[in-house]
């Protein structure tokens, strides 16, 4: 009856361990490493970004966690955010930070937005998952770097992945 009522006990930690971690757990299905993923501010009007684009090629909506590692090794995404076009190639807002969701067959932009005195040169990490246990590759992603200064912008870009999915 001891080791019962132990195992008991053991087995209600364990779960509520679980359930407490299961809240910080992505359970990521793919994943890309992004190198070079830099962002500068040099005045109000002037700034030099690194902007992913995220596209979800299955007919599944999946989860995004984009993670952006700054110089020192600190996670910085929560000052990004995931946006869609709109009229005019506007950019709406879709999520604050790092997670957000890709509906099938669609594209979210991640950005991280500088202040004036913010610079930032690390890497990023782009994960995904679904609900599908089925989907084994289910986004395709590029990055573009652009940079706006008075009046002058520029905008130069390239696949990730050699733009296979992931």
């Amino acid at each position: 009856m001891k080791k019962l009522m132990l195992a008991l006990a053991l087995t209600l930690l364990m779960c509520s361990s679980v359930f407490a971690m299961g809240q910080e757990c992505f359970n990521a299905k793919g994943s890309l490493l992004v190198a070079n993923v830099h962002g500068s501010s040099f005045a109000s009007n002037s700034n030099h970004n690194t902007a992913l684009t995220v596209s979800n090629i299955t007919n599944k909506a999946v989860t995004c966690r984009v993670t952006v590692y700054d110089q020192n090794g600190d996670d910085i995404s929560s000052k990004g955010n995931a946006y869609t076009t709109g009229n005019n190639a506007n950019l709406i807002k879709v999520s604050a930070g790092g997670t957000f969701e890709i509906p099938a067959n669609s594209t979210r932009i991640y950005v991280i937005k500088n202040s004036n005195t913010t610079r930032f040169a690390g890497y990023g990490v782009i994960e995904w998952t679904s609900d599908d246990a089925k989907l084994r590759k289910a986004l395709i992603a590029g990055m573009y770097t652009f940079f706006v200064g008075g009046s002058e912008k520029f905008t130069w870009g390239s696949q990730l992945n050699n733009g296979q999915p992931f």
